[in-house]
Order: structure tokens, then sequence, then C-alpha cells
């Protein structure tokens, strides 16, 4: 004859097995948090505080002599030196082309250096510059009537003549946007410009395509906000403002706004693409604790379909990316990593204070900057 379990007893079978089901999870979750809990740190030679500049999977830094490269996808020489003959006030790389070296170009008050070319004599103070895949915009400061102007180079050091007009402001930012995908070959140079002559600033945004029809583009002007930089992808604009996100497709329609998104309050500190469209990492513009962060979803279509997560975290932090298809969050003492749902994933301590992390192409990688010295860090 069978006997019962009494309601008292039942009630405990229950919770038992609950309680192994509960420690299961446990094990799994932080076995899950621990699977990947040790940084590589490989040290690169930049002196702590000295320029550098990232494009794409290279960095590139400036000596007392010299101009190094570091190629993170070369597995025997990764690091390089160009001698120059004068130090510069600045530099860019030229987007990397598969099989070709690394090229670059440098400037130092009205002289430009084009790798591989001779040096070349501006008129004007040259106050900046940009690279692309083979083209070098410089920036020239014009103190005498308050306006600036581009002149664009092609690699070999040949002035373009149908550069794009910037003269009705001052430029706030410029850079290249380089495509090589199938289909959609993209060198696209990009620039926000202010212009101070009207009662309030007024931004405008332009660009013009090198790399496929050659024609200028400009965006309606931004009167009640500022405009603090562009995200391109293949498919998009997205102009990220002081209040809100805009997207304009880059293909057809241009001027055309298919969207905005508001993030008043809040700054845009990294983008993303993914399967699903473009995720951006927003950051309190006023928050004394340093402890609130928001990932914004939305699509590359015409309705935005926006989706917000938001992850608190229990002490402050340094530094913030996206980098390999999830958020890492450094503070003083730990790296945290997160998925895109805001599930913490890794809780990993470190064994040095970070000041500044930047990320590489890829994912691989982060340039994890010390007071005392420089580190390529990958997550083990």
């Amino acid at each position: 004859m069978k006997r019962k379990l009494r309601p008292f007893r039942l009630i405990l079978v229950v919770l038992a097995a609950l309680a192994a089901l509960g420690l299961m999870v446990a094990i799994f979750y932080f076995g899950l948090l621990e699977r990947s809990s040790e940084a590589v740190l490989t040290e690169v030679s930049i002196p702590p505080g000295h320029q550098y500049v990232i494009n794409g999977r290279v960095i590139a830094y400036l000596t007392d002599t010299a101009l190094v490269t570091y190629n993170t996808d070369a597995r025997r020489r990764p690091q390089a030196e160009h001698t120059l003959q004068t130090l510069p006030t600045g530099f860019d790389l030229l987007t990397p082309i598969e099989n070709k070296s690394i090229q670059f170009a440098a400037f130092s008050g009205s002289s430009l250096q084009i790798f591989g070319q001779s040096t070349l004599q501006l008129n004007g103070e040259i106050a900046d510059l940009r690279c692309g895949k083979s083209h070098v915009a410089v920036l020239r400061r014009n103190t005498s009537r308050g306006n600036d102007s581009i002149v664009v180079f092609n690699a070999s050091g040949n002035e373009i003549s149908d550069t794009p007009d910037y003269s009705d402001g001052q430029v706030v930012d410029f850079g290249f946007y380089v495509s090589d995908s199938v289909g959609s070959e993209h060198e696209l140079l990009w620039v926000i410009v202010v212009s101070l002559r009207a009662s309030k600033p007024v931004y405008t945004v332009k660009w013009f395509e090198y790399a496929g029809s050659g024609t200028t583009s400009y965006l309606p002007p931004f009167y009640d906000q500022a405009v603090e930089r562009l995200y391109i992808t293949d498919d998009s604009v997205f102009v990220i403002g002081t209040q809100d996100i805009f997207r304009y497709p880059i293909l057809g329609g241009r001027g055309r706004e298919a969207y905005r998104v508001g993030i008043y309050g809040q700054r845009v500190a990294d983008m993303m693409e993914t399967d699903a469209g473009v995720s951006f990492l927003l950051i309190p513009r006023q928050d004394p604790q340093n402890q609130t962060l928001r990932i914004l979803n939305v699509s590359e279509s015409d309705e935005s379909g926006e989706s917000l997560v938001t992850v608190h975290l229990q002490e402050p932090f340094i530094a913030a990316l996206f980098s390999d298809s999830v958020l890492q969050v450094y503070s003083l003492t730990k790296l945290l990593t997160f998925n895109m749902n805001g599930r913490q994933i890794l809780d990993m301590e470190l064994t040095q204070v970070p000041l500044r992390v930047h990320k590489l192409d890829g994912g691989e990688f982060v340039l994890f900057e010390t007071a005392a010295a420089c580190y390529l860090a990958s997550i083990q």
C-alpha cells in the first residue's frame, strides 16, 4: 500500500527541488560571469600623454624623431617607424587598404606631408587634417574673415579642384566615412559648420562623395540645437544633436529626415551597428554619481522602432564603450561587461587603473591607457 505525502512534507519536497534548481542556476550564472575572467595586457611603447590616433586596427603615435605605427593584424612585426624631418603638430592615418602598406599625412604650420610625397607648402596656417582611403582633407583657419576653408588632396599630393565650399562659417568637426562593401563603396567627406551671423548659432551638415557619384549633399539647417557629431553607416547618416538623434538616408532622399529620437539631458558616447539596426550608448550629462548608462536601439528604416535599456552600476565608471557586441564598463577597480539586454555577464578585477580606454575595430582589442603606460588589452 502506497503512502501519501502529507501536505507539510510535500511542501518541503517542493522547496528542496526549487533550492536545488536555484543552486544550479546560480552555478551556471556565476560560471558565465567568470568564464572570461582574464585580461591579457600587451604593452605598447606609447609614452604617457603623447598624441596618438587609431584608424581601424592600427595605432599611430609620435616620438621625438619618428611616427610609429602599430598594426594589430601583423603577427611578426606589428611595429614600424617612419622617420620625420620635423616633428608635426598633428597627423592622421589613411584608412588601411588590404595588402597595402600603412600611409599617413602630417602637418606643421603651413607644411603638409603626405606619406611618400614631397612636402607641400600651403597658403595659411593648417589647423587640422583628416584622412580617408585615398584623400586628405586639410582645415585652414581664416582669421581675417572669421571663416574656414577645407582643401582636399589625393594620396599623390594633387589638390582636388571640385572641393565643396565651406566658407560660410566655422568648422566644428569634419572627417571621412570609408566603406568598401560590395555595392556600397564610399569615401565620403563630411563637415559640420556653425554660423554665428544670426541671433542664435545655426548648424549645417554637408558631405561630398568621392568614391561614387561625386555629388555634394546638404541637410536642412539646425536652428534649435547644436550638432555635436555624425555617425555614418552604409545606409544612414545619424546626426547627433544636443536634444535629438536624427536619421537621414545616405542614398536616395538625401536631406529628407526619416525620424528623430529625443535624448535631452544625455550625450552619445558610442555607437554600434547590430543585426537589427544601430545601438547608441547614452550617458547623462549631469550625473554626479556617474553610475547610469542607457542603450538606445533604433532601426535603419523610416520608423525608429526605438527601445531603451537602462544599466545601473554600483560604483562610478571611468569609461564605457561597445566592443564585440557587448557593453564594457571600466571603473577604478573593475571591468564589467553587459549584454545588449543589460544583463551582467562579466565581473573582473583590474590590475591596472585606467585613465582612458579606446576600442579598435573588430572588438578583439582595446587600447588601455594608465598613468605609466599604454596596453593592448584583450579578454580571454
